[in-house]
């Protein structure tokens, strides 16, 4: 299969580095409006396949062969430019989109005229359902549009399904996922791991909840709670954010009475984070400053963004080490029996390849699925759900073969519903 990656950011070219060491991908390409940019990502995969190299023979259907490094290669595209942009994909069996959220509708249209498969990270509602209205012609195409395929909506989302289909009945779902630096600095113990674009876009507006069955918007940043993963000793606390859930608050209303999606951070995060929500720094709309139309989350973002690098602030003891936690717990029946699923990983910063853990954990899951449309694993077609499409158990085994190792505990009782 021939792929493209549309975005040469982190995401983008951890994605590319595991497609080029997969089995049946003959052609990878990192496109990004700044050709730079591409290119250093390209460079960067060249070197993370040497270096990664002589561990490739011990992962089944990961090839080794290093003569694949050489078929990925750097272009340059303006994914605003519709025309271009279609013209460009016609090329590709299947697009990876990893550039900002806002950016996927006008990206689906294109695929759907190129007649190209589509992946992306998702992360926003309204731009999921935009996309969603793209079904027929996606069909007509005889393509297939995967929205929210990274961590979370994604790899969560798979979690979740899989949690569902082992039991008889699910009564209740929560989902707790964190990206988090290994060593945090305060005053908020945390540092950029991925676009401050969807970092902030999760922490504003509503989120969306099962409750009783039935769909209803919360605040973001609220309904705090604090949690313990096995071999940390301090907490961690978890707030409820924006787009975690996306498309599963539809799918699972009425057959799930509880379902809801928190983030992990550090004690003190979400204090610090409430107050500037309500004090309106990441308000959109423009406030007048000094005669100039200013918008408060815009300029926040150009502010703090190059400030929570850890470049930026390994003065005062950042380093680039981070880690995901993911915790999917389902609750529900089993042979008459109250049964618990807990879904657990926790994966660390690769030194080999220098990837950062949330590169791993929203790349990868990503690079799965493009290969399941690419190798026709998936065969229907149009804008679909991730988690009523993915052969959850394949995909399971497809993270293993990548060294994220989902830990699943059954916890049962003899008390019956």
């Amino acid at each position: 299969m021939h792929v493209v990656v549309l975005g040469a950011g982190m995401q983008g070219t951890a994605c590319a580095y595991d497609l080029c060491r997969s089995d049946g991908v003959k052609e990878v390409v990192i496109a990004d409006v700044d050709l730079k940019k591409a290119e250093q990502a390209t460079k960067k995969v060249q070197e993370a396949l040497k270096n990664s190299a002589p561990d490739a023979k011990n992962v089944s259907q990961i090839a080794g062969n290093v003569e694949r490094r050489y078929k990925i290669s750097a272009a340059t595209i303006d994914v605003t430019q519709h025309s271009r942009l279609a013209a460009f994909l016609r090329s590709f069996d299947v697009a990876i989109s990893a550039v900002p959220y806002f950016y996927n509708v006008a990206i689906t249209k294109a695929c759907v005229e190129s007649k190209t498969h589509l992946v992306d990270m998702g992360g926003n509602t309204d731009v999921v359902f935009e996309q969603r209205a793209f079904d027929e012609k996606a069909r007509t195409a005889g393509i297939c549009i995967l929205p929210d395929c990274g961590l979370a909506p994604g790899l969560a989302s798979i979690l979740t399904a899989d949690a569902v289909s082992n039991l008889d009945a699910t009564h209740s779902v929560a989902i707790n996922v964190g990206g988090l630096p290994q060593h945090p600095v305060p005053p908020l113990n945390y540092q950029l791991f991925f676009s401050i674009h969807g970092l902030i876009n999760e922490y504003c507006g509503k989120a969306v909840i099962l409750e009783n069955a039935k769909r209803r918007e919360v605040d973001t940043l609220s309904d705090l709670e604090t949690l313990y993963f096995d071999d940390f000793d301090t907490p961690f606390e978890a707030a409820l954010t924006l787009g975690g859930l996306q498309t599963m608050a539809w799918t699972y209303e009425g057959k799930i009475n509880s379902l809801t999606y928190k983030t992990l951070r550090y004690p003190g995060h979400w204090a610090i984070m409430q107050a500037m929500n309500q004090l309106g720094v990441f308000d959109e709309a423009p406030v007048k400053l000094n005669g100039t139309n200013v918008s408060p989350r815009a300029l926040f973002t150009q502010q703090a963004e190059p400030r929570l690098t850890w470049e930026s602030m390994k003065d005062r003891g950042a380093r680039p080490e981070d880690m995901v936690l993911v915790r999917v717990s389902a609750t529900g029946e089993k042979n008459a029996q109250r049964q618990t699923l807990v879904y657990e990983i926790v994966d660390r910063f690769d030194h080999t390849t220098g990837f950062t853990a949330m590169m791993r954990m929203t790349a990868f899951p990503v690079s799965i699925v493009a290969q399941m449309l690419g190798n026709n694993v998936i065969s229907e077609r149009g804008v679909l759900a991730l988690e009523q499409t993915i052969p959850t158990q394949t995909f399971i085994d497809a993270l293993k073969q990548r060294d994220i190792d989902v830990q699943i505990k059954v916890q049962e009782t003899l008390k019956t519903f």
